[in-house]
């Protein structure tokens, strides 16, 4: 709407058509009629309070822009839509597979008889929500439309099916320079939280690096990604996730004035966004 009342403006004529013919001159009537403001004055008036409904709108330059907001929701869209149609292991007998994995992990994250490599996948996607919560507490105050923690608390079972919508819809926040005030962001906010998210991520790269053969597991890590829906969808749930934390990082880095260069930490999957936790100057205490 803003932009169709700025261009009505600029097509509309400056003054009604009469007051475009030369008038007669008026005889002084001693100040008993107000002059009426200029046209161009008008004009101007309008295209100004266009500029400030412009200002408020949902793509307005500094809050969200198309390609975030549109890209996310293809990503999301994309993601959802190639699980439930292309995806392998629709089968009964992959379902059945996939469902007694679960059960297997959900019970013991380190089930001896559950693959290696696969364990480590599942549980280094518990550490992705607290991530998450490290890099966006800081700027979640008064977030329009929706607020962030809902999302966050979803994103532990359901990753990034859960925490894209509030990436596509949130406000940017790269001039916050404010710590969270709660008791769980200050959790967030701490470096003993990204000390033991890190030593947590390392200890399972060890785990999964000396289990057994490597071959073997990175053979058999294959064959299930190729068969098993559950073992597909969690790989490509990691990679997006992995891939989104990108611009969280950057923004972050912009919010505490650090160096540019720190934000491609956040090209190497998990680690490089953890190691920017390690390393990311503190905001100042609200």
């Amino acid at each position: 709407m803003p932009s169709l009342l700025a261009f009505a403006l600029l097509l509309a004529p400056a003054a009604p058509f009469h007051a475009m013919r030369p008038a007669p001159a008026a005889p002084a009537l001693g100040g008993r009629f107000a002059a009426q403001p200029p046209a161009q004055a008008r004009s101007s008036v309008a295209l100004r309070a266009a500029g400030t409904q412009d200002d408020d709108a949902f793509l307005a330059e500094g809050v969200r822009t198309p390609l975030r907001v549109f890209g996310i929701g293809a990503l999301w869209l994309g993601l959802i839509g190639y699980i439930a149609i292309g995806a392998p292991g629709k089968s009964e007998a992959a379902q059945a597979l996939d469902s007694e994995l679960l059960a297997k992990l959900v019970a013991n994250p380190f089930d001896p008889s559950c693959p290696a490599l696969f364990t480590v996948l599942f549980n280094w996607m518990g550490v992705w929500p607290a991530v998450y919560a490290a890099l966006l507490l800081p700027g979640a105050d008064d977030q329009k439309p929706v607020p962030a923690v809902p999302f966050l608390a979803a994103s532990v079972a359901f990753g990034m099916f859960a925490i894209s919508p509030y990436l596509a819809l949130r406000e940017y926040r790269g001039a916050t320079n404010r710590a969270p005030a709660s008791l769980g962001g200050k959790w967030f906010e701490s470096k003993l939280n990204a000390a033991v998210l890190g030593a947590g991520a390392v200890g399972l790269a060890a785990w999964g690096a000396t289990a057994g053969d490597f071959g073997a597991n990175v053979a058999e890590f294959k064959q299930l990604f190729d068969t098993q829906l559950f073992v597909h969808a969690t790989t490509c749930d990691f990679c997006c996730l992995s891939l989104l934390a990108v611009g969280l990082v950057r923004e972050d880095v912009e919010r505490r004035g650090a160096d540019e260069k720190l934000a491609a930490l956040a090209l190497v999957p998990l680690f490089g966004p953890l190691a920017w936790l390690l390393v990311r100057p503190s905001l100042n205490e609200a």
